[in-house]
Protein backbone atom coordinates (compact mmCIF):
# COMPACT_ATOMS: atom_id res chain seq x y z
CA UNK A 1 0.00 0.00 0.00
CA UNK A 2 0.74 3.47 -0.58
CA UNK A 3 0.41 6.02 2.12
CA UNK A 4 -1.34 9.50 0.14
CA UNK A 5 -3.24 11.61 3.00
CA UNK A 6 -1.97 12.07 7.09
CA UNK A 7 -4.37 13.86 9.17
CA UNK A 8 -2.51 15.23 12.44
CA UNK A 9 -5.68 16.20 14.27
CA UNK A 10 -7.39 19.62 12.16
CA UNK A 11 -8.51 20.77 8.92
CA UNK A 12 -5.26 22.98 8.97
CA UNK A 13 -2.99 19.87 9.74
CA UNK A 14 -4.06 17.33 6.84
CA UNK A 15 -1.27 16.44 5.07
CA UNK A 16 -1.73 15.18 1.22
CA UNK A 17 1.27 13.73 0.60
CA UNK A 18 0.96 13.54 -2.81
CA UNK A 19 0.68 17.24 -3.25
CA UNK A 20 4.54 16.95 -2.49
CA UNK A 21 7.85 16.74 -4.58
CA UNK A 22 9.30 14.44 -1.97
CA UNK A 23 6.93 12.90 0.08
CA UNK A 24 8.61 11.10 3.25
CA UNK A 25 8.11 7.26 3.29
CA UNK A 26 6.06 5.68 6.02
CA UNK A 27 9.19 4.37 7.84
CA UNK A 28 11.24 7.83 7.78
CA UNK A 29 11.35 9.77 10.89
CA UNK A 30 10.06 13.19 10.20
CA UNK A 31 6.88 11.06 9.03
CA UNK A 32 3.92 13.24 9.98
CA UNK A 33 2.24 11.96 12.90
CA UNK A 34 -1.00 10.85 12.56
CA UNK A 35 -4.26 9.16 10.89
CA UNK A 36 -2.41 7.68 7.46
CA UNK A 37 -4.85 6.96 4.53
CA UNK A 38 -3.80 4.59 2.22
CA UNK A 39 -3.92 3.35 -1.28
CA UNK A 40 -4.75 0.15 -1.63
CA UNK A 41 -4.48 -1.46 -5.21
CA UNK A 42 -7.46 -3.75 -4.18
CA UNK A 43 -9.84 -1.90 -2.26
CA UNK A 44 -12.95 -0.83 -4.15
CA UNK A 45 -15.71 0.35 -2.32
CA UNK A 46 -19.53 1.74 -3.62
CA UNK A 47 -22.15 2.72 -2.26
CA UNK A 48 -25.47 3.75 -3.71
CA UNK A 49 -28.09 5.93 -2.16
CA UNK A 50 -31.96 5.23 -2.69
CA UNK A 51 -35.21 6.74 -1.42
CA UNK A 52 -37.55 4.43 -1.97
CA UNK A 53 -41.61 5.27 -1.71
CA UNK A 54 -42.62 1.52 -1.22
CA UNK A 55 -40.80 -1.44 0.01
CA UNK A 56 -39.96 -2.66 -3.62
CA UNK A 57 -38.10 -1.56 -6.67
CA UNK A 58 -37.28 -2.09 -10.64
CA UNK A 59 -33.55 -3.30 -10.13
CA UNK A 60 -32.39 -6.04 -11.87
CA UNK A 61 -31.35 -8.90 -9.68
CA UNK A 62 -27.60 -8.62 -8.32
CA UNK A 63 -25.09 -10.12 -10.58
CA UNK A 64 -23.68 -13.75 -9.38
CA UNK A 65 -20.02 -13.24 -7.63
CA UNK A 66 -18.33 -14.73 -10.68
CA UNK A 67 -19.27 -11.78 -13.26
CA UNK A 68 -18.84 -9.41 -10.59
CA UNK A 69 -15.40 -10.72 -9.65
CA UNK A 70 -14.35 -10.89 -12.99
CA UNK A 71 -11.17 -9.85 -13.75
CA UNK A 72 -10.09 -9.25 -10.24
CA UNK A 73 -7.05 -10.39 -8.82
CA UNK A 74 -7.18 -12.93 -5.68
CA UNK A 75 -6.01 -11.70 -2.64
CA UNK A 76 -3.90 -13.63 0.50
Amino acid sequence: FEPVTVDSGGYDKFTNLQELENPPKLGDPDFPVGHVNVYRQDDYAATAFFYLDAPTNNLPPLAPVGQRTEGLEPTE
